[in-house]
């Protein structure tokens, strides 16, 4: 009886291990895409300032 609990414990034990190392997989992927969306974010920024830029200067020469 003590022997199936401590194989239980120790089955529960690597289920968790296996749990945690794929959620830390998971949350490491979700941080990649979040700071490249965050790189999107900023390169459309900067397009829209060229593009205000553009359009001033377009003004300016009209």
């Amino acid at each position: 009886m003590v022997s199936i609990q401590l194989s239980a414990n120790a089955l529960r034990a690597r289920y968790l291990r296996c749990y945690q190392r794929k959620y830390s997989a998971i949350s490491y992927q979700l941080s990649v895409i979040s700071y490249q969306l965050s790189a999107i974010s900023y390169q459309l920024l900067a397009f829209s300032y060229q593009l205000l830029a553009f359009s001033q200067q377009l003004k300016a020469d009209g």
